[in-house]
């Protein structure tokens, strides 16, 4: 398995095309990352750089491995992004509400009851849209104008 920070360093050279300014922006040093581009070569089993004198450039193969580098970081990003806002969700009681008395009422409830959760509020004008961030889960409650009349939906 190819490690992250190789695919970020094999992203950043499509970027930029030189080691030089790769290791500026990375902070590292050109014998370090000259080193990881030779280490990814090595575990792709392939080269991916064409090399003249003292310059390197991506080849045909190089392109498309840095394309799926870019591909895998950014399914990393949205895999950390995706987890951590369900994490996230399960710690959290998010309300909207119509009015903001009710919220004064409610939240305080909530806080006793459900020790250890966090309690969000939005206050929205529009029982639609409330509807709707209840469907779509944004809200785990809504406090509206009147009874809504859904068969998926409990209204008390």
């Amino acid at each position: 398995m190819i490690e992250i920070y190789l695919l970020e360093q094999l992203v950043a050279f499509a970027k930029h095309g030189t080691l030089l300014r790769v290791a500026e922006e990375l902070h590292i040093t050109q014998p370090a990352l000259s080193r990881s581009m030779k280490k990814i070569e090595e575990q792709l089993g392939v080269q991916i750089f064409d090399r003249q004198n003292s310059k390197i450039s991506l080849n045909e193969t190089g392109r498309l491995a840095a394309d799926y580098a870019a591909r895998v970081l950014q399914a990393d990003r949205e895999m950390i992004e995706r987890v951590t806002a369900f994490d996230r969700s399960r710690r959290t009681i998010s309300i909207g509400s119509c009015a903001p008395f009710p919220l004064q009422e409610m939240i305080p409830v909530l806080q006793d009851n459900m020790i250890g959760m966090a309690i969000t509020s939005e206050i929205i004008d529009e029982d639609e849209r409330l509807i709707t961030g209840l469907k779509n889960r944004t809200y785990q409650l809504v406090i509206l104008h009147e009874k809504a009349e859904y068969d998926d939906i409990f209204c008390q």
